[in-house]
């Protein structure tokens, strides 16, 4: 095996993805230490994220991941029905997955 296979099978990319086995038609690249941006939409696209009281529970909820699953939030953007997030994960851990679960 050559020096840039090994790079390569070495560091997941669109091409080349490790593959969560749990959803039959998803992919997850988890690539350590790197930023991921996210979409998440609320169920039926339903506007419950427009209250105070439900932001406070999502920073909460964040704040709470965060205690035992450090990450950083370099971007936010809350709209009533879906959020937007750029998350940077620490150096050797790349699992979002158990992050958004906590959340």
């Amino acid at each position: 095996m050559s020096n840039s296979d090994k790079v390569r099978d070495a560091y997941p990319t669109v091409d080349n993805p490790i593959i969560d086995g749990d959803m039959a038609d998803y992919r997850r690249c988890y690539m350590p230490g790197r930023s991921y941006f996210f979409t998440v939409v609320t169920e039926r696209r339903a506007g419950i994220l427009a209250s105070d009281t439900a932001r406070d529970c999502l920073r909460e909820a964040i704040r709470h991941c965060r205690l035992t699953l450090p990450f950083a939030v370099d971007a936010l953007v809350m709209s009533p029905d879906h959020i937007h997030m750029i998350w940077v994960l620490p150096p050797g851990d790349g699992d979002f997955s158990k992050r958004w679960g906590i959340i």
